[in-house]
């Protein structure tokens, strides 16, 4: 029991750093307190609901099917793909899929080791440019030929090519996610440690206690905020928040609760999307008992208070 418990802690912790605290609250509270849940706040969550007609009652507006009912999410088809892998030395760190061709965009590194957000039609290096981006790769044009460069794990068929891909899963409740039983949750986060890429931040999250990691990588953000977050997965929402995106580092965020596509709003009232700043949020959590997390999820947003300091 002790060695999941630490198991959990460390596998959580890398994503933004400052939403470590409330991923590593999920697993710890369903963890040690499997019977009790998560408090929403009243106060808050009255400020996200859009009621219409005759008032409503507290419990029928705490409802389920209220609170984390989304719009339907019409799944694009999947578009047959079979074209060469390209030979160049980049590496897909992450996707970000959107309704909108000309919206989507990946954080791919290149040869010399920089990490970037490119959208469909940027050129990641001259005579290279982004063409489209899918759930589980990207198709790049060079010189005037198609090739696809997909994460590392992806598995390509005895050619070389990339025949089949997966569409995204669909948008479900994210109370129901955070609530799944703790034998689940335990046995999807040592999968997804066993299965992290090898680099520093995968060393970090096996090895470091939570404050050690958390004043590590406040350093890091506040010197290389961009590095930091392309290597995780994550970028910067244009609405404000950050955005998750598909990366070898998503099995850690899927195990506490989260969804590709989600977008962290703010932490404790503080609104996040600026890197610098949020770095400076990130030392003052370490010492915090409960943190209150706004989420964005569809059409939806909602905040969770969760504790961290049992």
């Amino acid at each position: 029991m002790k060695r999941a418990f630490n198991l959990l802690l460390l596998s959580c912790r890398w994503v933004l750093v400052i939403l470590l605290a409330w991923q590593l609250s999920v697993l710890v509270w369903k963890l040690v307190y499997p019977h009790q849940t998560a408090n929403y706040s009243v106060s808050d969550m009255d400020r996200w609901i859009v009621m219409a007609g005759k008032p409503l009652s507290a419990d029928q507006r705490w409802t389920e099917a209220r609170l984390f009912a989304s719009v339907p999410v019409r799944k694009p088809e999947p578009k047959p793909v079979n074209v060469p892998k390209t030979l160049i030395n980049m590496v897909l760190k992450a996707v970000f899929v959107d309704s909108s061709a000309e919206k989507s965009g990946a954080i791919i590194a290149t040869l010399q080791g920089k990490a970037a957000y490119y959208r469909i039609g940027d050129d990641i290096q001259p005579g290279i440019t982004l063409v489209d981006v899918q759930p589980d790769h990207v198709v790049i044009q060079r010189n005037g030929k198609k090739e696809f460069l997909p994460f590392k794990e992806i598995a390509k068929n005895n050619n070389g090519l990339l025949q089949d891909r997966s569409t995204p899963e669909p948008i479900d409740s994210f109370r129901n996610a955070i609530h799944k039983a703790p034998g689940l949750r335990s046995g999807q986060a040592q999968n997804a440690v066993k299965q992290l890429p090898a680099g520093s931040l995968s060393r970090d999250i096996q090895h470091l206690t939570p404050k050690a990691f958390m004043k590590k990588y406040q350093k890091k953000l506040e010197d290389n905020a961009d590095q930091v977050l392309g290597e995780a997965g994550i970028m910067p929402s244009p609405a404000g928040g950050y955005v998750i995106g598909q990366s070898p580092y998503t099995p850690l965020l899927t195990s506490a609760g989260l969804k590709v596509g989600d977008v962290i709003m703010s932490v404790n009232g503080q609104t996040l999307g600026n890197p610098s700043q949020d770095a400076r949020l990130v030392g003052s959590l370490a010492n915090q008992r409960e943190v209150e997390v706004e989420v964005r999820r569809g059409s939806r947003q909602f905040v969770v208070s969760l504790p961290i300091g049992r």
